[in-house]
């Protein structure tokens, strides 16, 4: 939990003034757990809806990927946050190079485990124990290209330079 949460901190300071210029409001839920764990790290309201935001954050992006995490601590049986999700968008950033990634939630859920007769799509990437940085916990993931997310996912995937 140690470098993830200064990581976490870092892609804060960085993402809070792109909230801020994108809404109206913007609202960390660390102070609740149950909001925190509903919701994600943010709550923006934007034209006066609100819009949950979960932040995950990496130093840098050596090889084109993100880290999809399914199981936050494999050893206890814990699903990661790919699984728990339930906002509206997952925003990934990479600290060193000042790139965010706004994703939409549901349209990453539905490429990830299928929706009616369309099957998941993350089932074709290994899963992989995470092991770019030290933590306690034994999170495991799969590594999914970004340029396949994009083809896939098209508007509901956009690029900033912070």
């Amino acid at each position: 939990m140690g470098q993830s949460h200064v990581l976490g901190k870092q892609a804060e300071e960085q993402i809070l003034a792109f909230l801020a210029a994108c809404a109206g409001q913007v609202e960390p839920t660390h102070q609740s757990e149950f909001l925190q764990a509903l919701w994600g790290d943010y709550v923006i309201t934007k034209g006066g809806e609100p819009c949950a935001i979960e932040l995950k954050a990496e130093r840098f992006n050596r090889y084109g990927n993100f880290f999809l995490e399914t199981w936050s601590n494999r050893q206890w049986f814990t699903l990661g946050w790919l699984y728990k999700l339930r906002g509206d968008y997952l925003f990934y950033m990479f600290i060193d190079s000042k790139e965010l990634w706004t994703i939409s939630t549901p349209a990453l859920k539905r490429w990830a485990f299928g929706v009616e007769d369309q099957p998941g799509q993350i089932y074709q990437y290994p899963e992989r124990k995470q092991a770019k940085y030290e933590q306690k916990n034994d999170s495991w993931g799969r590594c999914v290209p970004i340029v396949n997310l994009q083809n896939a996912l098209g508007g509901d995937i956009k690029h900033f330079r912070l």
